[in-house]
C-alpha cells in the first residue's frame, strides 16, 4: 500500500522537519514521499522527547487501514516500540528534525541570502575540498594524511555502528568509524549504504543496500542526493545553488569524461566553516586522481550563477558502490532523491522489514 505524505522543510539554524505537520503551519518546500510499507514498522529516527504534537495536529485518514498505517508510519518515525493503538491512546509523537544545519548561512532583512566576498571575488579566494565514501577493506587515508586499509584484521579493535535508537548496525573497526564520521557516507562489506546521523553525531542510519537504485551515492542536506562531481558541501551558500567554477573546466576525471566547471551545492558539512567548497567524488582513488589533475590545487574561482550539471556516473563507479550497475540506472543519479530505507535482521519473532524507498 502506498501512503502519500507531506514534509515541510523549514529553513533556520536547523532544516526540521514535521512530519505529517499541522496544515496550519507554514511549510517551505513541501516533498512529497511514497512509502511502501510491507509490516509492522521497526524504530528509525531521532529519540529527543521535544517537540512533540498529538494525533489532533496530525492529518491522518479516518477510518481502517489507512489509519492504521499512519499510525504505523508516527511509531516508526518516533523511534518507538510501543503498538500504533497505544500511540493513538497516548496521543503522541516526537517530530524529526532532518538535514544539518548551514550554520553560516546569513539572511538580510528581505529573508535573502547575503554571499560572502569570497565567492564574488575575481582572484581564487573559495578553499576547493574533497570527500568520497569510505569503503570497508579499501585503502583510505586518516585525519594526519596517513594511509590506512579500513579492515578487520587479526587484532583490531571493532567499533559498534549503531543507530539513533541504539540498535545495533554492524562493527567495524576504529579507522572505519572514524571516516563514517566524517565523509557522512560509508560503504560496508555487505553493501550497506550507511549515513550519519544529522542530529547524533555517534549514530546512524542503513540507507541503502546492495544493489539499490535509490540512495545511490548517500544523502546530501537536502532532497536531492549526491552526484558525483557535481554536488559540494558548503556551509554558506544556499542549498540549490549552482556555479561555474573555471578552474575545473576541461578537467579530465578519469573516467571518460571532462568537467564542465558546473557545480551545485547539495550538502553542507560539520567539519569545516565558510568561504569552502567540499566536492563529491566516489572514492578515496577518485580524490588522488582530481588531486593530480588540479595540481595541487586548493583555492577556485566561482560565478555564482545558472549553468548544466552534468552526469559524470559510470557503470564502475555504480558497481564500486554496490548499488545496481545496469546502464538505466545511470541516468537515475540525477534524480536521486532522499529516501529512506528501514530494515533488521529477520527477528525471530517473525516481524518482517519495511522498506521506504521512493521519494516523488
Amino acid at each position: 500500500m502506498l501512503l502519500n505524505v507531506r514534509f515541510g522543510w523549514i529553513m533556520a539554524a536547523l532544516l526540521s522537519v514535521a512530519v505529517l505537520a499541522d496544515p496550519e503551519e507554514p511549510l517551505v518546500g513541501d516533498l512529497e514521499v511514497s512509502l511502501v510499507v510491507d509490516a509492522p514498522v521497526l524504530p528509525l529516527v531521532s529519540s529527543e522527547p521535544e517537540p512533540v504534537a498529538t494525533v489532533a495536529d496530525v492529518e491522518i485518514a479516518k477510518e481502517g487501514d489507512d489509519v492504521m498505517m499512519t499510525l504505523q508510519l508516527l511509531k516508526m518515525l518516533n523511534n518507538s516500540d510501543v503498538s500504533p493503538q497505544r500511540i493513538l491512546k497516548e496521543g503522541r509523537f516526537t517530530t524529526v528534525s532532518m538535514g544539518r544545519k548551514q550554520d553560516l548561512l546569513r539572511k538580510d532583512p528581505a529573508g535573502l541570502p547575503i554571499i560572502a566576498d569570497c565567492y564574488k571575488a575575481p582572484i581564487p579566494a573559495v578553499s576547493l575540498t574533497m570527500y568520497w565514501i569510505p569503503k570497508e577493506n579499501e585503502w583510505d587515508v586518516n585525519d594526519e594524511g596517513r594511509r590506512i586499509l579500513l579492515d578487520r584484521g587479526p587484532g583490531t579493535t571493532l567499533v559498534d555502528l549503531l543507530n539513533p535508537t541504539g540498535q545495533h548496525i554492524a562493527s567495524v573497526s576504529q579507522a572505519m568509524y572514524q571516516k563514517c564520521r566524517m565523509e557522512g557516507t560509508c560503504l560496508l562489506s555487505s553493501g550497506d549504504l550507511i549515513n550519519l546521523s544529522s542530529d547524533q553525531a555517534d549514530s546512524f542510519y542503513v540507507i541503502g543496500k546492495k544493489g539499490r537504485r535509490h540512495n545511490i551515492f548517500g544523502w546530501g542536506t537536502g532532497e536531492q542526493n549526491l552526484v558525483p562531481y557535481v554536488s559540494v558541501a558548503s556551509n554558506d551558500l544556499p542549498l540549490g545553488t549552482t556555479m561555474y567554477v573555471p578552474e575545473l573546466d576541461g578537467i579530465n576525471l578519469g573516467n571518460g569524461f571532462h568537467h564542465n566547471g558546473c557545480l551545485r551545492v547539495d550538502d553542507d558539512g560539520w567539519s569545516f566553516k565558510g568561504c569552502q567548497l567540499d566536492l563529491f567524488v566516489v572514492s578515496y582513488v577518485d580524490h588522488l586522481w582530481l588531486d593530480l589533475e588540479l595540481g595541487g590545487l586548493d583555492r577556485v574561482t566561482t560565478h555564482l550563477r545558472p549553468c548544466t550539471v552534468l552526469n559524470y556516473a559510470t557503470e564502475d563507479q555504480l558497481r564500486y558502490v554496490q548499488a545496481d550497475h545496469r546502464p538505466e540506472t545511470l541516468p537515475m543519479v540525477m534524480h536521486d532523491r532522499m529516501s529512506m530505507y528501514v530494515s533488521d535482521k529477520a527477528p525471530k519473532d517473525g516481524k518482517a522489514s519495511v522498506n521506504v524507498e521512493d521519494i516523488i
